[in-house]
């Protein structure tokens, strides 16, 4: 896990997820910080139902402490709740921004302890490999291409933080008042198959954004 190096979690470490919905910040954590205390915001209800649920197979005073909501809402969830006091040794969270939001940012920096660590884990949507890239085109059909390339960036143009980069995620930590900011990029290689069912969900589903910008 990132933070295993980053935050340098210790057994008696106050934890938040800020993406609790798959769980699995959530669980190392509890792996690592057994006696802490583990905070996890949901973004969705089915996401906190279902870590309700995998939270009754561990001893009650062991369960993380769950509520709905992003870091966007972290304020009034903690209004709300009984962790006023709650004061976070690290905070952390695997894709937990879905918007640089300025006043959220700053709230973050209220429930963390003073000598906290926020790590967190933000896939850069913009630097995505393009389909268009895979295409091989004739000579004759170029301007079907630019056509082609021209309909996925402005896909990408449209989605929630493809502008986004190490420095501009960085930046604003820093303006919200993170003392000290680091940033660094790990590039993902792999390889996947093109199957028949893959090709018909990107260019023949009608629920297809892609299809839709190509037409």
């Amino acid at each position: 896990m990132l933070f295993r190096s980053t935050a340098a979690l210790q057994r008696h470490a106050v934890v938040l997820d800020l993406r609790a919905d798959t769980g699995v910040l959530t669980w190392e954590a509890l792996r690592q910080a057994p006696e802490g205390g583990t905070w996890g915001l949901c973004a969705s209800e089915r996401g906190l139902q279902s870590m309700q649920q995998m939270s009754l197979q561990l001893p009650e005073t062991e369960r993380p402490q769950l509520l709905r909501g992003d870091y966007r809402d972290l304020a009034a969830a903690w209004q709300t709740s009984e962790a006023e006091e709650v004061r976070f040794d690290a905070i952390i969270g695997r894709d937990a921004l879905p918007a640089l939001d300025a006043p959220a940012l700053q709230a973050l920096t209220a429930v963390l302890a003073p000598t906290g660590t926020l790590c967190l884990h933000q896939h850069l949507v913009g630097e995505n490999q393009r389909l268009w890239s895979l295409l091989r085109f004739e000579e004759q059909d170029l301007a079907l291409r630019a056509l082609a390339v021209d309909a996925e960036e402005r896909l990408y143009a449209a989605a929630p933080g493809a502008n986004w980069s190490a420095e501009s995620l960085a930046a604003a930590l820093s303006e919200a008042g993170f003392a000290v900011v680091q940033a660094r990029v790990d590039e993902h290689h792999g390889k996947r198959l093109i199957s028949a069912s893959m090709l018909d969900r990107f260019f023949a589903s009608e629920a297809s954004a892609y299809a839709k910008a190509l037409r």
